[in-house]
């Protein structure tokens, strides 16, 4: 029979695979002709697409079914992957979703970088996977620390959003200092990131 692009069917091997940039799944379409029944010969050239990862080259099987696999990208997201037939699209798609995998640690940074001494910086704790994949756990406990222990946190801990991130607002001493900045959570995490911020002197600040 001849391909219909809108009963031929295109399938993801899973409906997830973690974000890590290297798991891969396999997408396949099975031409069918207008009545849903397979078509058991090439139906020539045929083309995939995705909206994120990235696609290898497809595979005709010469039996009406053509292989390509997707390979995942950094960053919780989803692909949705399609296909052409001879430069005709198919109706149907593929979804697959890059996921997050196991939280095992905090990423922590600062904003800004480098604030004038005295001044109030924002200091942000998101959490993520072994994959340096942000894992949107909300409901972690974190407890904030710093060396040197001069200047002040608005609050000793926070809690992490929807997004996995907790955020506290830290003052300095109006001295120029690197400050370290670490985060632990009430859960059974093995540590946590740190990054050091200077702080600049402002105008007219005396020593």
């Amino acid at each position: 029979g001849t391909p219909s692009p809108s009963a031929s069917t295109i399938v993801a091997g899973a409906s997830s695979i973690p974000a890590n940039g290297t798991s891969v799944v396999v997408i396949t379409v099975q031409l069918r002709d207008a009545e849903g029944t397979p078509i058991l010969a090439s139906g020539g050239t045929l083309t995939m697409a995705t909206s994120k990862g990235t696609l290898s080259a497809v595979t005709d099987s010469a039996n009406g079914r053509y292989i390509a696999t997707l390979r995942s990208t950094y960053g919780v997201q989803s692909a949705a992957v399609t296909a052409s037939l001879g430069g005709v699209a198919l109706t149907q798609s593929a979804t697959v979703n890059f996921v997050s995998g196991t939280p095992v640690k905090y990423l922590i940074s600062a904003t800004p970088s480098a604030p004038v001494a005295g001044t109030p910086l924002s200091v942000n704790a998101q959490l993520m996977d072994a994959n340096d994949a942000p894992v949107a756990t909300a409901g972690r406990v974190v407890t904030w620390s710093r060396s040197p222990t001069s200047g002040t946190f608005a609050a000793a801990t926070s809690t992490t959003d929807g997004s996995g991130i907790a955020s506290v607002s830290f003052t300095s001493d109006p001295v120029i200092a690197t400050y370290v900045f670490t985060g632990t959570d009430n859960g059974a995490l093995a540590g946590s990131n740190t990054i050091g911020v200077r702080t600049l002197a402002g105008v007219g600040v005396r020593y």
